[in-house]
């Protein structure tokens, strides 16, 4: 109230997550996480039922750009940004990013969410080689569609593709 903005970011930072179970794993405690509901029941307080959505949310936490957690944030912002995989494995140059929105205040969601991604600097460990993505909230209802239909395609032709799909998922 005292310091209205334009333009909102929720960024949540966590040790550790389960995609769409949830994030910031207790590994010092009793092993719980902040879960999904409880996640959609903040972003919904905060957002008053989605009605003033944040321009972009950004979690640092694995799994977490996974489709099912995406879809469970949607409603709350315009942008989502966030890892497919194992997260943190990778720096956020947040001096640069910010430093381009002190150049460009005027900046859109969907602008600081692709810079974000642009400005990402990957890293490998062992195996792991990250990356980052954005999601614009308002195609996330028609990919869900067409990944329902992709699934109902494959139950639908098992038969015929299904030593190609075992060679695909080996």
């Amino acid at each position: 109230n005292d310091y209205p903005s334009d333009h909102y970011l929720l960024e949540i930072t966590a040790n550790k997550g389960s995609g769409w179970q949830g994030v910031s794993y207790d590994e010092h405690g009793d092993g719980i996480m902040i879960t999904m509901p409880e996640i959609h029941n903040a972003l919904d307080t905060i957002t008053e039922n989605g009605c003033f959505k944040l321009d972009v949310i950004l979690i640092q936490s694995c799994l977490a750009g996974n489709h099912g957690f995406r879809y469970q944030v949607s409603q709350f912002c315009d942008f989502f940004v966030s890892y497919a995989d194992s997260g943190l494995v990778g720096d956020i140059p947040f001096d640069v990013i910010l430093s381009d929105v002190v150049a460009n205040p005027s900046m859109s969601g969907e602008e600081f969410a692709i810079n974000i991604v642009d400005n990402f600097e990957p890293q490998q460990i062992q195996e792991i080689y990250q990356a980052m993505g954005a999601t614009d909230s308002t195609k996330i209802d028609d990919l869900s569609t067409s990944i329902d239909e992709l699934a109902d395609w494959f139950i639908e032709n098992i038969d015929e593709y299904k030593s190609e799909i075992q060679t695909a998922l080996e």
